[in-house]
């Protein structure tokens, strides 16, 4: 993904600076800050643009990117921030540009009158003052849009139907880039290079509108299984057709095909049925999913992520924490089949070993796949990442399922920037 924001950024600047080169733009200084505009408004539309491609999921997301999903909602957060601050600078353009435009001995701007105006002429001064009239209150929606969504503790339903509002506001502010191009520019490479992202975003707002995000990986599965264990619901499913999913994957599930929330896959069963296990942790968790029965059909997306298993015989360490054991789970039950000897330690923090009803499932696994686990009490002994890798200086791999804090304490003890990690706060 990194490859392919520098290659668009590059893009979009070469083809400016082309424009500048052979096509000049005349020496005042309403063509100095349309420049200027030009640049930082494709900018900001082009971040847009990939982070609601990304928002889409698309089917082949994950392959031409070569990104799991859930570091790609870490660059649509990343490119959403981009947006932000390149539609900020855009908008005060004029005010910020002004101070420089006074070192240039500029050619005073004059106003051309059309003598006669076609059907065409009439319409297209009509759209842009359509737009005129549209953008700015369009653009306050949408960057107001974006700082709620980084807010944390609004619910996650209302947080999912704001977002829902950006396909639909996308479609004016289309219209706003199209018309403020002159028609020459159109034929210039950075035109063209507008014309073609723009035409990117307006697909994809279109399919997010009528078909639903990530439709082109969506089934119909059916519950063939459900236990409550104090916390958690443990859920059994059946999908309609079979589906290619692999240990450490994951899939959004959806009760109502409205409102969909991500998974682990906890166990990949040989007659095609995928186990979930879902902590009882907010709204939907706590007062949905456990009034699931057997025989009630679901909505699933999937499979996605990247968060897989190593299958050589180096030694390795994972980490996980509360329910980021769920992976694990399925790591474990792939290697209790597997055939080779491997040096395999768990990590697992929880808040009450006793009362942690994954516990006997957890030891089971691990007595089945030849892993060592230990257990980290947060009320008796929390984990220290600094005292635990001292013992331990070169660890061939180490992969983990944690909050975002305790990762970054792991990568400072170990100084490995290349961990194996799940990321599941993606908001």
């Amino acid at each position: 993904m990194v490859r392919m924001v520098i290659v668009g950024f590059s893009l979009i600047m070469a083809s400016w600076w082309f424009g500048l080169v052979f096509y000049p733009p005349t020496p005042n200084a309403k063509s100095y800050i349309h420049e200027f505009l030009y640049l930082t408004g494709l900018l900001a539309w082009a971040c847009m643009v990939a982070s609601l491609v990304i928002a889409a999921r698309p089917a082949w997301i994950e392959r031409v990117t070569r990104t799991s999903l859930d570091r790609l909602y870490l660059w649509h957060r990343y490119l959403a921030i981009a947006a932000l601050v390149l539609t900020i600078i855009h908008w005060y353009g004029k005010e910020l540009s002004a101070p420089f435009m006074r070192f240039f001995v500029l050619e005073p701007f004059k106003r051309q009158v059309s003598q006669s105006a076609t059907n065409w002429d009439i319409f297209w001064s009509w759209v842009r003052q359509v737009t005129d009239l549209t953008i700015e209150p369009v653009t306050m929606i949408v960057l107001f849009l974006v700082v709620v969504s980084f807010v944390r503790y609004l619910p996650y339903n209302h947080w999912f139907r704001l977002h829902k509002l950006f396909p639909i506001l996308f479609i004016p502010l289309s219209i706003h880039c199209i018309r403020m191009m002159d028609g020459a520019d159109v034929m210039l490479p950075f035109g063209m290079l507008n014309v073609l992202i723009t035409l990117v975003g307006l697909w994809f707002s279109f399919q997010i509108l009528f078909f639903g995000v990530g439709n082109q990986k969506r089934m119909v599965a059916k519950v063939v299984g459900v236990q409550n264990l104090s916390n958690y619901t443990c859920l059994k499913i059946k999908p309609e057709h079979a589906v290619a999913a692999q240990a450490g994957q994951f899939f959004f599930l959806s009760v109502d095909g409205k409102e969909y929330h991500p998974f682990s896959i906890a166990q990949l069963n040989s007659d095609e049925t995928l186990d979930f296990i879902v902590k009882n942790s907010g709204d939907y968790t706590s007062t949905v999913i456990p009034k699931l029965a057997i025989g009630n059909c679901l909505y699933i997306e999937g499979p996605w992520g990247g968060f897989l298993p190593n299958v050589s015989n180096a030694d390795q360490v994972w980490v996980a924490s509360g329910v980021g054991i769920v992976p694990f789970m399925s790591w474990m039950q792939y290697f209790s089949n597997c055939e080779g000897e491997r040096h395999i330690e768990l990590l697992w923090c929880v808040k009450n070993q006793q009362q942690e009803a994954l516990m006997p499932k957890v030891v089971d696994l691990c007595k089945s796949s030849r892993v060592m686990l230990r257990v980290f009490d947060s009320k008796k002994c929390r984990f220290n990442p600094s005292s635990y890798f001292e013992e331990k200086p070169s660890v061939p791999w180490i992969a983990t399922c944690t909050q975002q804090k305790l990762n970054d304490e792991i990568v400072s003890a170990t100084k490995q920037v290349n961990i194996h990690h799940e990321y599941f706060q993606w908001r």
